[in-house]
């Protein structure tokens, strides 16, 4: 995941620290990249939501991916119990749209992807309705 993540650094890609939208896209993107290399790894963190958790979890995205707010950010990744937003959310529906956008657009390579702004990302894939 830090490989993929530094490759985003230095080719220009954007990075985490503008949205909670590029926060949770940034992780996604480097749990894609790790399954590829690593297609052997069953990682916990990027295990399926629930429906509802999934529903609380786009719901709460869609109202917030232009913030900038630490907090919001920090309840994606540790979770927030009022908002049954489970620990782990930012890298569960990261890897989720990330791997999405993936399938729907196997013609664009890895490198490519990997420095993708997190917006396109997500304009790519089923999840489109998040940026509108």
């Amino acid at each position: 995941m830090k490989y993929n993540h530094t490759v985003n650094m230095s080719n220009g890609g954007e990075q985490s620290v503008h949205s909670v939208l590029d926060a949770i896209i940034t992780e996604g993107k480097a749990d894609s990249f790790a399954s590829i290399v690593y297609p052997e790894v069953d990682a916990p963190w990027i295990n399926p939501l629930s429906d509802d958790e999934e529903t609380a979890v786009l719901n709460e995205l869609s109202d917030n991916a232009d913030s900038s707010d630490w907090k919001l950010i920090d309840d994606f990744s540790y979770g927030n119990h009022a908002k049954n937003i489970p620990r782990w959310s930012n890298y569960k529906i990261g890897y989720q749209i990330t791997e999405n956008f993936i399938k729907n657009n196997t013609d664009i390579p890895v490198k490519e992807w990997t420095v993708m702004t997190a917006k396109k990302i997500v304009e790519q894939s089923e999840y489109s309705n998040i940026v509108e």
